[in-house]
């Protein structure tokens, strides 16, 4: 049902922006039309899969939220972009849009071997994060890529972790290398975006990743108390 546009598959709470439905249905068919042509180039030439390029298709938003909607609306407005002073002979089209004209490739090939390497040298600190509300990306396919993909041992069980407000931001576990560990973690209530849906745990996120992990160690911050 969620391939339908019935459902933002970038964040499964969003709305959807039922004024744009034709529009999705039409990029959807490209969409797709577009990967099985590349899927199809690969199978019949599995010599160039060292390709990046013979790898790539065109790849565009298909799910048009109602805030994406009320932005172009917005930015597109003649007194917006006088009040900004916008150049209006620099808009791609002649028409504000998000991603417009950005030549955006969509690519086949796996990173499977790259972290493979990174994890079997263990120099790198790894994370890799997932808003559990994203389902074109879900957070339980990144959880089995990393287990059944890569293969390592978990060195730490699944267990929650605060944000700076209090709040329990999501969850993480961590896997073994050949040194510094590869961490996995949710981001709770996140969709795709993670930091424009949960600014405020995904700033306490990055903060952690610098300070070299320790996600069950956010520092508390000022806050304004949810029941005051």
């Amino acid at each position: 049902a969620a391939m339908d546009g019935s459902i933002d598959i970038y964040d499964i709470y969003v709305d959807v922006c039922l004024a744009e439905q034709e529009r999705l249905k039409t990029q959807q068919f490209m969409l797709l039309s577009e990967r099985h042509a590349a899927l199809r180039r690969h199978r019949q030439q599995p010599a160039l899969g060292t390709d990046r390029r013979e790898l790539q298709t065109e790849i565009s938003p298909i799910f048009p939220t109602c805030a994406d909607h009320y932005a172009a609306k917005y930015l597109n407005s003649a007194a917006v972009q006088r009040a900004i002073g916008v150049d209006v002979s620099t808009i791609p089209g002649g028409k504000w849009a998000d991603c417009g004209g950005v030549d955006y490739k969509f690519n086949y090939e796996s990173e499977l071997p790259n972290y493979a390497r990174w994890a079997a040298e263990g120099k790198l600190q790894i994370l890799i994060y997932n808003g559990d509300a994203d389902y074109i990306l879900s957070h339980m396919g990144n959880a089995a890529w990393i287990a059944e993909g890569l293969k390592l041992n978990k060195s730490l069980e699944w267990m929650a972790w605060r944000g700076s407000d209090g709040q329990v931001a999501g969850y993480f576990e961590q896997y073994a290398t050949a040194g510094l560990p590869l961490t996995f973690l949710t981001v709770k209530g996140a969709g795709h975006m993670v930091p424009k849906d949960r600014p405020r745990h995904a700033l306490d996120m990055l903060i952690r990743f610098l300070a070299g992990g320790g996600y069950d160690q956010v520092s508390r911050g000022d806050t304004t108390p949810l029941c005051a």
